[in-house]
This record gives structure tokens, sequence and C-alpha cells, in this order.
């Protein structure tokens, strides 16, 4: 889910969830600090004021598998405080230097709590982003590397974070864009090395990313 955004748009007639984020103090976090750790104790859930971050998941094997990259306006966090165990289930690490508050648990589960509406939008959200996830696990379970790689490159776009006439984007490191696709490092470069010499993207100095061709990923993306 892409943070509390839409929840907190569709909420505001009956609860001003924003003021969650009000008059608390910022904290800043520089490039790879961790933000909280998976199997801590789950206490605040985040909202990020300026930077990027990424949240993961760690394999057995030690491999990071990326659930998802977050901005200025997203809360993160919120789902591991509602789970039974008390425990973050994954952990966030700041991608580019960022000022975050955190915001105590007892905070967040009253105002969900406290109105029906509020708690049934909440529910839908989280159903929505269940489906998310299972088309999620079916793409990696049977779409190829390529359509992989083109629905992540639209996806980061719809987020903000390619650069564009509207967005600075960001620099994404490879071995995260890498786990953002469940493939190796090596595979996800070569990928988006073919990209660009297909003329669908352009890759900066940076590491930031451009798109050439929407339309041209979206076929990609779907038909491979």
């Amino acid at each position: 889910m892409e943070g509390l955004s839409a929840f907190i748009n569709d909420a505001s007639e009956y609860l001003k969830l924003e003021e969650l984020s009000q008059d608390r103090k910022l904290k800043k976090y520089k490039t790879k600090d961790c933000i909280f750790t998976e199997g801590n104790a789950a206490h605040q859930l985040y909202f990020i004021q300026t930077g990027n971050v990424k949240t993961y998941r760690t394999t057995e094997s030690g491999k990071e598998f990326v659930t998802g990259f977050y901005g200025p306006g997203d809360f993160i966090g919120q789902l591991s405080l509602l789970g039974d165990k008390g425990l973050y289930i994954e952990t966030a690490s700041v991608l580019e230097d960022a000022e975050i508050c955190g915001i105590p648990k007892a905070d967040f589960t009253k105002l969900l709590y406290s109105n029906k509406e509020v708690s049934n939008k909440f529910i839908d959200l989280i159903s929505n982003n269940l489906i998310d996830m299972q088309e999620h696990l079916v793409d990696m379970a049977y779409s190829t590397v390529r359509q992989r790689t083109a629905k992540a490159l639209l996806e980061l776009d719809q987020k903000g974070l390619i650069k564009d006439n509207s967005h600075e984007g960001i620099s994404i490191p490879r071995e995260d864009f890498a786990g953002l696709i469940g493939t190796a490092t090596e595979t996800a470069i070569r990928m988006l090395t073919e990209f660009k010499h297909e003329g669908l993207i352009e890759v900066e100095s940076n590491r930031k990313l451009i798109l050439l061709n929407k339309v041209s990923l979206k076929q990609i993306a779907e038909f491979g």
C-alpha cells in the first residue's frame, strides 16, 4: 500500500488523520540509515516529510526482497501495528536523506478504531493491497523478467520516483531494483541495459531513470 495517503484523503470527511503528523518533531535520517527493523517490536508508524525510503524483507539466505518505495507524504509501518505479534513485518531503510516523524501506536489505533466509517475504509485499502500482493506473486511465478522489469518501471513512475518534467526522480541502487523484480542484480542491470539500447529508457550518470516510451513498456508488461 502506498502509505496512507489515499486513506487520509478518503477518510478526511470523518477524521482529520493528517493531524497525526502535525506538530510532531521531525528526525533527520541519512542515506542507508535504518528506521525500523523486521522482527523488532512495533511501537510507531512513521510519516515521511522529505526524502525517500525503501522497505524490504530478508530471506533465510540473507537476500533482500524489496516490498516498496516511499516518498514525501507516505506513511510506513502501519500494517505492522495491526498485527497480533506486535512486530515489524519488514525493514525500512533510507534511500535519500529524509526527515521523518514517528507517531505512537496508541494515537494511530485510537483514530482508526474510533470511527466505523474510517475502519471500513482502511479494511478496503488492506483488501486492495492483498489483491496487489497476490498479483505480484503471480507475476513472480509466471511473468518473465522482461515483463517484471517493465511493470516495476511503470509502478515507480506512478509513484513519482522516475525523473520527468514533474519529478526529480531518485537514484535507485541496482540491487534494490533487482530485489523489487525478484532477480539477481546482474540480471536486473542487463534488462535495464537492454531497455536503454531499445530506446525505452534513459539512464543518467547518477543512476536516475527516465522513461522514453511508456506505451511500449506497457505492451511489454502485458504481453512480454
